[in-house]
C-alpha cells in the first residue's frame, strides 16, 4: 500500500509542484469597518513566509495580529475566535523572534497609508500534523503588541478583523499538501456565509453546523440561511478555503478526493464534498439537516480548512457538479469555539435528501446502494483505485 501511495504521489507531482499553502480572507469586525485584505501562508523548508496585504486600516503604526484557537466568525466583535492558538503548551505570549511563545504570536505588523504589505518568515507555524493551524483564525488588533503582557500581549480588545485559514488554491498543475490537525479529535465546526457578487443585490447570509459524536462517527451539518429565494439550492463543499474571489470562484470545484463521481446524498458513491440540495423552507427561511457519512473534520480527507458554497440553482445530480448555477454565497469551515451556541431549528425540518436524480442518471453498477461512507473504502479499495490511475496514466 506504501508503495501504491508513493507512485501516485509521483505521478501527482509529475503534473505539478507539491505544496503547502494556505489563505485567509480578512474582514472587519464592529470594530474595523472597511478593513479588508488576503493573508496567505507558505511553507517554505523550516519555516512559513506570510504575507499580509490589507488596506482599510484607521491608524498607521503597529498593530499586533495573531493566529487564534478558533476558526468562528460568530461574533461581530472577534471574540469567538478565543485565545492565541498555543497547541504546544507554552502558556507563554511573546514576539518573534522568541521561540518560546505561543504559536499564534505573529507580533506587530507595520501599517503604512492605512495598508500592511508585509512578509514575514516565522518558525513554529505549521500546516500539517497535530499542530495546523488550517481551520483556525487570524485576528487582526487595533493596537500594537506590547510582547510582553501575558497572555495577549495588552491587545485584546479591540479586534479590527478576522478571517478562518483555509487550505489555499495552489494554482493550476500545483498539488497542495496543506490539511487540518488529524488528532486531536475535531467534533464541531462552523462556517458563516457571506453573499457573493451573482446578484445585483444579494444578501444571502446564514450560519453552518457541523457535528461528530466521535472522530469516526457520520457528521451532522445543518444550518439556517436567509436571503434565498423559496426554491432548491445546490449545497457543496468545495475544494479550497479561499473566499477572497467576491464571485466564489477561487474555492475551485466540490472537495472530491477520492475518484468517485458527482451525486447527492443518500447515493453510495459520490463527491465527499456533495452535500445535496438546501429545499425547505419556513417563511423566508430555509433550514438544512443532513447527518452525512462521507463528511469528517477528522482524518486525512478533513473538510476544515474547505469552502461551503450555495449556488443558484437545484443540483440536479449530472455530472460533473450538478449543474447548480453560479455560487450565492461561501464562507470557510473553522474549527467551532465550544462557547458558541448552535442555532436550533424548528421542528419538521426534514433530514432526507432524494437521491432520484442520480438514480436515474447513473447505471446500477455506479449506483450501489449500501454505506457510502468514507469509513467503508478500505484500503483495498483504495488501492485498487490508485492502481487503475497509475496504469492509467502509463498506457
Amino acid at each position: 500500500m506504501k508503495v501504491l501511495l508513493v507512485l501516485f504521489a509521483l505521478f501527482a507531482v509529475s503534473y505539478g509542484a507539491a505544496v503547502q499553502m494556505a489563505t485567509c480572507y480578512l474582514t472587519a469586525t464592529s470594530t474595523g469597518a472597511g478593513i479588508t485584505g488576503t493573508i496567505t501562508f507558505a511553507q517554505n523548508g523550516a519555516t512559513v513566509d506570510v504575507t499580509a496585504n490589507i488596506a482599510g486600516i484607521s491608524t498607521d503604526g503597529q498593530h499586533g495580529m495573531h493566529l487564534h484557537q478558533y476558526g468562528d466568525l460568530s461574533s461581530t466583535t472577534g471574540g469567538s475566535a478565543g485565545a492565541h492558538y498555543d497547541p504546544l503548551g507554552t502558556n507563554n505570549h511573546a514576539c518573534p523572534p522568541d521561540t518560546i511563545r505561543h504559536m499564534g504570536d505573529m507580533g506587530n505588523w507595520t501599517v503604512t497609508g492605512g495598508a500592511i504589505s508585509q512578509t514575514k518568515s516565522l518558525d513554529i507555524i505549521t500546516l500539517t500534523g497535530p499542530n495546523s493551524i488550517i481551520g483556525r483564525a487570524v485576528v487582526l488588533h487595533g493596537v500594537a503588541d506590547d510582547c510582553t503582557t501575558q497572555p495577549a500581549g495588552g491587545v485584546s480588545p479591540p479586534r479590527w478583523a478576522y478571517c478562518v485559514i483555509g487550505v489555499a488554491n495552489p494554482g493550476v498543475g500545483n498539488i497542495n499538501t496543506a490539511a487540518a490537525a488529524p488528532v486531536p479529535a475535531v467534533l464541531s465546526a462552523m462556517c458563516v456565509l457571506t453573499p457573493t457578487n451573482a446578484l445585483a443585490q444579494n444578501n444571502v447570509s446564514g450560519t453552518i453546523y457541523f457535528e461528530q459524536a466521535s472522530a469516526m462517527a457520520p457528521t451532522r451539518v445543518y444550518g439556517t440561511i436567509t436571503g434565498l429565494n423559496g426554491t432548491p439550492h445546490g449545497f457543496h463543499i468545495h475544494e479550497f478555503g479561499d473566499v477572497s474571489n467576491i464571485a466564489g470562484t477561487a474555492a475551485g470545484s466540490h472537495y472530491g478526493p477520492l475518484p468517485f463521481p458527482h451525486g447527492i446524498p443518500p447515493f453510495a458513491k459520490r463527491h465527499i464534498g456533495d452535500m445535496g440540495n438546501i429545499y425547505y423552507y419556513s417563511g423566508a427561511t430555509a433550514y438544512y439537516d443532513y447527518t452525512n457519512d462521507m463528511i469528517s473534520m477528522n482524518g486525512e480527507y478533513s473538510v476544515l480548512g474547505h469552502a461551503v458554497i450555495i449556488h443558484a440553482a437545484q443540483d440536479d445530480c449530472s455530472p460533473p457538479v450538478g449543474n447548480a448555477g453560479v455560487r450565492w454565497a461561501q464562507c470557510v469551515i473553522g474549527v467551532r469555539n465550544p462557547a458558541t451556541i448552535p442555532t436550533t431549528l424548528p421542528v419538521g425540518v426534514p433530514t432526507t435528501q432524494d437521491e432520484a436524480a442520480c438514480v436515474a442518471l447513473y447505471p446500477p453498477t455506479v449506483a450501489t446502494t449500501g454505506d457510502g461512507s468514507f469509513a467503508s473504502v478500505n484500503s483495498v479499495s483504495v488501492a485498487f483505485v490508485l492502481v487503475a490511475m497509475i496504469l492509467a496514466a502509463l498506457f
